[in-house]
């Protein structure tokens, strides 16, 4: 009333997308570099806050001159607009990364990341500036 033979042990463990992620080194250096750049901007617009003026130039003209006055607060906005943007990639790379062999678009959009997390870095320390 019961099996004849003995099933061979087996021990199987489930392919979780977030372990094939971290452990490929590549991706783990942009996701994180990704997260350090709004989280550095962030940390640094907080010890400034005390320092800076009333009012503070947010965004720019035509000719690239920073033109209306606005709370320093408002320049909270731009790390968080870059984090955001890190999360829409680190989402959209991870399912890319688990549908491509190569996964030459996860780390396209993970580097996207960096670089627009950059550009919004420089364009807070460019209206700072002025």
């Amino acid at each position: 009333m019961g099996s004849l033979e003995a099933i061979p042990e087996q021990s199987v463990r489930a392919d979780f997308l977030v372990a094939r992620v971290w452990n490929d080194r590549f991706a783990r250096a942009l996701i994180l570099a990704g997260l350090v750049i709004p989280l550095l901007l962030l940390g640094a617009l907080v010890i400034m806050a005390p320092s800076l003026p009333e009012l503070v130039p947010f965004g720019f003209g035509p000719t690239g001159q920073p033109t209306p006055l606005a709370p320093p607060g408002r320049l909270l906005l731009l790390p968080m607009i870059a984090g955001l943007i890190w999360i829409a990639d680190l989402v959209l790379g991870a399912w890319f990364f688990g549908n491509d062999p190569d996964q030459p678009v996860a780390y396209a959009l993970w580097g996207t990341a960096i670089v627009a997390g950059a550009l919004l870095a420089g364009a807070t320390w460019k209206l700072l500036s002025a």
